[in-house]
């Protein structure tokens, strides 16, 4: 019968001892296990506090939008209701709707930018078929 040679996962039950040889093969096989798994856990650490720095900067472009389409929302609805009421100041209302498209804009722009920075954490391509053109 042939001999089995031992590795250094065997089990030592036969009542043999192990060669110091395998013990320090052994011991230098789970250094470097150990050396791996601390070296993944970094990485993931690290995606992680990425993850977390991308999404924080995407929440607050959302809210900088949030806030611009409520200037917005203020200037045209001002610039409506002077209209309304005094037709002759024409040239103020074609400003005021002007700041309150470029605000629009911004807005957009910046929802349109935090959603490519979610997008990036999955890898995923943004879906743009809804978005309308600019």
């Amino acid at each position: 019968m042939a001999e089995r040679r031992k590795t250094s996962g065997d089990n030592q039950c036969d009542g043999t001892v192990a060669e110091p040889a395998d013990l320090d093969e052994r011991e230098h096989e789970l250094d470097t296990r150990e050396e791996l798994l601390d070296a993944r856990e970094a990485a993931r650490d690290a995606r992680k506090d990425k993850e977390h720095e991308i999404l924080a900067a995407a929440e607050a472009r959302d809210d900088k939008a949030d806030a611009r389409d409520e200037v917005a929302a203020g200037r045209d609805t001002a610039a409506d209701l002077h209209s309304f009421i005094h037709d002759s100041a024409y040239g103020a209302n074609i400003q005021a709707r002007r700041s309150a498209a470029l605000d629009r804009s911004a807005a957009k722009s910046d929802r349109a930018a935090s959603s490519e920075d979610r997008s990036d954490l999955t890898g995923d391509e943004p879906d743009l078929d809804g978005l309308p053109a600019d």
